[in-house]
């Protein structure tokens, strides 16, 4: 088994196990000591990089798990810039996760407050499935996301 772990720094510091298994994505948030990684134990988790730790080791900020495959595309999102790759160094970004799996799912996860989580639903598929008597219910779930695109402009316009 292939373990993956940030290597602490030349001359001191320990190893941080990071993910148990293959990582899939990495991606640091727009002008932030912030990185985002997931993999295939079906977790994403949030590093902090600070300057001040003494032992020059990431902090583990957020933990999110809920895929029952792992994830294959993480994005940040914050209803104040949409895309955090495309916002001021100045606003806080990354408040929510969006998250992609190979599982067909595709989950809006709170970086503040894990009861905020949620899954978008492709509705009662294996209701659906009994009802037109289909046995593999997952032959009526949309395929796997590849990519996707946001944009907080119009958010205003419903409740959240």
């Amino acid at each position: 088994r292939q373990l993956h772990c940030v290597m602490g720094a030349s001359g001191g510091g320990s190893d941080v196990l990071a993910h148990s298994q293959r990582v899939r994505s990495v991606q640091f948030l727009h002008n932030k000591p912030i990185l985002m990684s997931c993999a295939d134990d079906n977790s994403v988790k949030q590093w902090a990089f600070e300057d001040s730790a003494k032992d020059n080791q990431p902090k583990l900020l957020r933990y999110r798990q809920g895929h029952s495959l792992p994830p294959t595309l993480v994005r940040h999102y914050d209803s104040k810039g949409g895309d955090s790759h495309q916002q001021s160094s100045d606003s806080v970004s990354g408040s929510k996760l969006l998250s992609c799996s190979v599982d067909r799912t595709f989950r809006v996860f709170s970086a503040h407050k894990d009861d905020q989580s949620f899954e978008m639903s492709q509705r009662s598929v294996a209701r659906r499935a009994k009802r037109i008597k289909i046995s593999d219910s997952s032959d009526l779930k949309l395929g796997a996301v590849r990519d996707l695109a946001f944009c907080a402009l119009r958010e205003n316009d419903w409740c959240n």
